[in-house]
């Protein structure tokens, strides 16, 4: 059986954030209210960042941070904040302006995931697109293009059914 990952309800696209803290907050929001997550998944995030710093960039403009399953994920899910400002990692050295959470279940998951997610942000079509997308849909439809062109791994599909 396929597993749905991502949701059009866990996608954001906001002009602008104050600040990269903020930014993850908001990003892990939806995973929470949508009980993908524990209220804790957050500053596990956030500590895994100060500690980690760029290990978590995926590309220009990208990152892809997480937390390890213990720390509150529920369940297998994504979660994108796309900002049209970039926010600044790495002490102002980083500019970020696509934050996808992952939350994963077991590090198979977590592979899996990684892997789907790679194949997403390495192809430069759809990168670009990602970046330009100014509305929830305009994201999401650019995952389901990408899913369509043979973006699914083992199972797991990046986008909800809409119908």
């Amino acid at each position: 059986m396929k597993e749905e990952l991502l949701s059009i309800d866990n996608i954001q696209v906001l002009q602008a954030i104050d600040n990269w803290e903020a930014a993850i907050k908001t990003a892990v929001e939806p995973l929470i209210r949508n009980g993908f997550v524990e209220e804790n998944y957050t500053r596990a995030i956030l500590k895994n960042i100060k500690a980690w710093g760029p290990y978590f960039m995926a590309g220009p403009y990208i990152i892809l941070p997480h937390a390890r399953p213990e720390e509150g994920v529920k369940k297998n899910q994504i979660s994108i904040l796309s900002i049209k400002k970039p926010v600044y990692f790495d002490n102002g050295k980083v500019p970020i302006r696509l934050l996808m959470i992952l939350a994963s279940v077991d590090s198979k998951s977590h592979l899996r995931i990684l892997k789907m997610l790679a194949s997403v942000v390495t192809d430069e079509t759809t990168l670009r697109s990602l970046l330009k997308s100014n509305t929830p849909q305009e994201l999401f439809q650019c995952f389901q293009a990408k899913e369509s062109k043979g973006g699914r791994e083992d199972g797991i599909s990046i986008h909800t059914a809409t119908d």
